[in-house]
């Protein structure tokens, strides 16, 4: 088949085709393959300008891993010639199709003109460019690029882009071979830039591998994209040619072959340098930066609740600290000092809720930090009991600041689908401070009793992660649902695209920010700010309730009682010295194991709901097992009996990690409408937690002291009357749900003002964020459906 006469195609294309090292080097049957299908299904690219990047391997090693840029000796050397075979395979194919269209042989003879250029990659400020060897024919039809380091398929790309100069472009890998007709012209006119009804910048071509797309592993595990995959099947009708031919708008970002608009690729996928390191694929780090830095200065506010929670535990079993302060690990002065910390924790936690809303949560944030800082340094250099209990105030308060307004944070920045793995991760980071306190603590104790750095250097050591962390907090992105919220519209869009946009979900961007809006407009228009909303809106009232209860729950699994005093019940069970700060660093390391499997395999699985059944069911029994061990061993003696003990008290660790640990704090700050959820998560913090936790810090000294182990019953009563019996029938599920979608389930803002076409099941939410069905004329005999596609 003849190339068609020039037109369109030739003016407005360029063909970008990507090589690199294959197992089938020297020879170029993949080349060859694809230049065959473009003879075959497209002549008019033979008449358009191609690009081919020879991307090359980044070490020589004994093993061939070709996808990690690995090569053999024998595999380096082979595939330097297939790089040459390659190029006279291109020059050959496109000097044929010349000379069939015109008799003067055409350009593709004449000799290469070669210069050199650079490639940028990876993250700002690291690595160097890459540099490229590019060579092309005096006419400029046909470039060939060869980087002197390995690319990936993403940078071979956006390389390629850089040098293309029409408006679109082919993408073809080499081993895509087209397997059907393809109507260039007809896709062009569909992608008309400067129509506004006419969407489409980027459409998927059927190849060898692309016919069982839709059922396709790479599919298989989203449901919503498997689902929309099937749905697009017909978009598109017989071309004007006559030829009937399944193409797919983007709905995904991938390396098969495709057209695409030229400057909508550079501004929206390649936009900065931040978009794709080097050997990576297109989609693989979109957005990803941000995400990650969003999660590590989360981590660090909770590492920060981790170590000053637990730090104390070693520093009250301190010789030096107990005879400078003329105490003992059971006097009432040392149950002040952990008291005034969750006291301080209580008012911070309030005060949260009266700042964050009107100077966001980043900020606050950066404040929390801050005053830790200084708390940290007031307990370090406390001279006198006074001085010792204004800085655990200090870093209570602190703390509680912290505590209600990271996890606000991160629920409205997560993905819905991450939200409990992201939140999660902050429990995590709890149990890591708390393992860095203990051994922190336990090196300090290894000090002479006269030396004060026994107490004082692991009180110091707070300072380090609250001052990273108010640093950190000036790169980190504000809320989104906040700048929306408080009218700043355009930089919440772009925070929503830089924490989320992953190359594929454009659609699913627009269609979250169009929801937080609505559901924040509803919730303005029917309610005025203030604490008293939050107790008058049934709704509210009983969303406040349970985020409250979780928490005062989690305190009466008795884990805070145990982190505090766990040194004190191992001299009950007959562990003294050195050795029970040794448990005790061991108790601290199962915690965080735990919560890692649950945050990993169980959050976003299993859900919530279940998680705290079968976590306070079995806290519940390994408390009734601990108890009946003490009660057997009173006096500490029965070593085998004290080892049992031990275990069980690990036991209560790891139920609560894979329980009330995270999702306590998960729960709590996504079943909040935006419009309490700050004042609301710092209620349920400040009350549910921290108050409840400041009793137990007060009385519990005494308590063991006078009750030993029928204490635990306590925590066995509340466990069975009223916290399993309000899990089974009071609280619902919200795995995998968008806050505003849970917002729906609880029955929507102040008397459902919510618009009515937000009301629909959470399945339908999903479906309608990706597209709309409007059905538009595109060219004679061509149509598609007015996909919301980027």
């Amino acid at each position: 088949m003849a190339p068609a006469a020039r037109g369109m195609s030739i003016d407005d294309v360029t063909v970008i085709i990507t090589t690199s090292p294959t197992p089938s080097a020297p020879g170029t049957d993949l080349v060859a393959a694809v230049a065959r299908s473009f003879r075959t299904h497209c002549p008019d690219l033979l008449a358009c300008p191609v690009i081919l990047v020879l991307d090359t391997y980044d070490t020589i090693g004994a093993w061939p891993r070709l996808k990690k840029g690995v090569v053999t000796a024998d595999g380096a050397a082979q595939y330097n010639v297939y790089k040459q075979n390659v190029k006279q395979l291109v020059l050959s194919e496109y000097r044929r199709a010349r000379e069939e269209e015109s008799s003067d042989g055409g350009s593709a003879s004449e000799p290469l003109v070669e210069f050199v250029g650079e490639a940028e990659y990876g993250f700002e400020g690291r690595g160097n460019p890459v540099g490229l060897h590019i060579s092309r024919t005096a006419d400029g039809l046909i470039t060939f690029i060869e980087p002197s380091r390995r690319l990936g398929f993403g940078l071979a790309v956006r390389s390629a882009l850089r040098i293309a100069d029409t408006p679109y472009v082919w993408v073809q890998q080499h081993d895509w071979p087209l397997s059907a007709d393809i109507p260039l012209r007809s896709i062009l006119r569909a992608m008309d830039e400067d129509s506004p009804d006419r969407p489409v910048k980027y459409v998927c071509l059927p190849s060898t591998r692309m016919r069982s797309y839709a059922t396709s592993n790479h599919v298989v595990k989203f449901p919503a994209l498997r689902t929309l995959t099937a749905a697009l099947k017909g978009d598109f009708a017989a071309s004007d040619d006559g030829d009937s031919l399944p193409l797919t708008p983007l709905f995904f970002w991938h390396d098969k072959p495709h057209v695409a608009s030229r400057a909508h690729y550079l501004e929206r996928v390649f936009a900065t340098r931040l978009a794709i390191q080097r050997g990576g694929f297109i989609e693989d780090l979109i957005g990803q930066r941000a995400r990650d830095q969003m999660k590590q200065g989360s981590w660090a506010r909770s590492f920060l609740f981790g170590y000053d929670s637990g730090v104390m535990t070693d520093v009250i079993a301190s010789k030096n600290f107990q005879n400078f302060f003329d105490t003992t690990d059971t006097s009432p002065i040392v149950g002040a000092i952990n008291s005034t910390f969750s006291g301080g924790a209580v008012f911070g936690a309030l005060f949260g809720g009266v700042i964050m809303d009107k100077y966001g949560r980043r900020r606050t944030i950066g404040v929390g930090a801050l005053i830790c800082t200084v708390g940290a340094l007031l307990q370090a250099a406390a001279w006198h009991l006074a001085m010792m209990l204004v800085g655990r105030i200090t870093a209570g308060f602190a703390i509680g600041l912290l505590s209600m307004s990271v996890p606000v944070y991160q629920s409205e920045c997560a993905n819905p689908k991450i939200r409990g793995l992201i939140v999660g991760l902050a429990q995590q980071m709890i149990g890591v401070g708390f393992i860095v306190s203990t051994w922190v603590g336990y090196g300090s104790q290894q000090m002479p009793d006269s030396s004060q750095f026994q107490w004082r250097f692991p009180l110091a050591f707070q300072a380090l992660p609250s001052a990273l962390l108010c640093i950190g907090m000036l790169w980190l992105p504000e809320s989104p649902r906040h700048l929306i919220a408080t009218d700043r519209l355009e930089e919440g869009m772009r925070i929503l695209r830089t924490l989320h946009f992953d190359g594929t979900n454009e659609d699913w961007i627009q269609a979250e920010f169009q929801e937080i809006k609505m559901t924040i407009d509803a919730e303005k228009a029917a309610t005025a700010p203030g604490w008293l909303i939050m107790f008058r809106v049934p709704q509210w009232r009983k969303r406040l309730a349970l985020g409250t209860f979780v928490q005062v729950f989690t305190q009466f699994t008795g884990i805070n009682v145990i982190g505090y005093y766990q040194t004190v019940m191992y001299e009950s069970l007959g562990f003294t010295g050195n050795t029970k700060l040794l448990v005790a660093g061991v108790y601290n390391c199962c915690g965080p194991i735990a919560n890692l499997i649950f945050i990993v395999f169980i959050a976003d699985r299993f859900g919530r709901r279940k998680s705290l059944i079968c976590g306070v069911v079995a806290i519940t029994l390994a408390l009734i097992c601990e108890s009946a061990i003490n009660s057997q061993n009173t006096n500490g003696d029965k070593h085998s009996l004290s080892i049992v003990g031990v275990a069980f008290l690990f036991c209560v660790t790891i139920f609560f990690s894979l329980s009330f640990g995270p999702v306590s704090w998960i729960y709590m700050a996504e079943i909040m409408p935006y419009q309490i959820r700050a004042k609301g998560c710092a209620f349920a913090t400040g009350i549910g937690n921290w108050l409840v936790s400041t009793f137990w810090a007060q009385v519990s000294p005494i308590a063991l002291k006078e009750l030993g182990w029928k204490f635990y019953f306590l925590f066995v009563a509340w466990n069975l009357v009223i916290t399993l019996p309000a899990l089974v029938f009071y609280f619902r599920e919200t795995k995998g749900l968008s806050l505003e979608e849970i917002d729906l389930m609880f029955g929507g803002s102040v008397d459902d003002p919510i618009e009515s076409d937000l009301k629909k099941p959470a399945a339908a939410v999903e479906t309608s964020a990706v597209h709309d069905e409007r059905s538009v004329e595109m060219s004679p005999g061509l149509q598609v459906k007015k996909w919301l596609v980027v």
